[in-house]
């Protein structure tokens, strides 16, 4: 079994609405897994149809809020999703094209997703994947409450990027950076250590364990491309 291939991840900014729309990611083909991570501030996402929600934080006290969603694409999806959320906001958006999965039989698995308060690090919380020992990307993630800060430091072995998208109101602004680990023969758990942010500033995120499924994706990644549009 090869490990799952992230071939492509693609980012979205997008403005301050109720409505947002998400560009996916190029090429994708009838099974490829599909994976689509939101950073904002305090809201919930509206699950669009034929997609499954993995996990959503909403910290309202903190004013910060993190949600992935995931589905097997049929090859019909075209290029953009319509995602509505609970408060007119900016948003931060990354979409991620995998092959060598199929969430139908093996769906990806999360930690417990955590926000906290007024630090420059962000440790994500570990995930444990039921399906044991075998091969995985590993996917972390952190939403962070305001526009223009930078990551000075991503979990060490993951690579990572981050965007924003920021609002007439800086404090509606919002910021989401993710990370990734490619791991052959893991006992699938991971404990990705902390981002480290330019500023200190409100959080929210979580892990995520995607397994190989039947014969793998083939060579082992980095990913194609990171592109970001609007």
């Amino acid at each position: 079994m090869a490990a799952p291939v992230i071939q492509t991840i693609t980012g979205t900014p997008t403005g301050s609405s109720t409505s947002h729309t998400v560009s996916l990611p190029a090429g994708i083909q009838s099974g490829d897994g599909l994976l689509l991570i939101s950073g904002t501030r305090s809201c919930t996402v509206t699950t669009p149809s034929g997609w499954t929600q993995l996990y959503e934080i909403n910290d309202a006290t903190n004013g910060v809020a993190n949600a992935c969603l995931y589905r097997d694409a049929d090859g019909l999806e075209g290029t953009t999703l319509a995602v509505t959320i609970s408060t007119t906001l900016p948003a931060a958006w990354y979409a991620f094209r995998i092959t060598g999965v199929d969430f139908g039989t093996t769906p990806p698995e999360a930690g417990t997703a955590t926000s906290g308060t007024g630090s420059t690090t962000y440790d994500p919380p570990s995930v444990t994947h039921s399906g044991g020992t075998g091969d995985y990307v590993y996917i972390t993630c952190n939403s962070h409450s305001v526009y223009t800060h930078n990551v000075s430091q991503y979990p060490t072995n993951f690579t990572g990027d981050n965007l924003s998208q920021e609002s007439a109101a800086v404090a509606s602004s919002s910021e989401l950076a993710i990370a990734t680990l490619t791991a052959t023969g893991s006992s699938g758990t991971a404990y990705p250590n902390a981002f480290t942010w330019s500023t200190d500033r409100d959080d929210a995120g979580n892990t995520i364990a995607v397994r190989a499924s039947g014969g793998g994706g083939g060579p082992t990644p980095p990913y194609t491309s990171i592109t970001v549009t609007g």
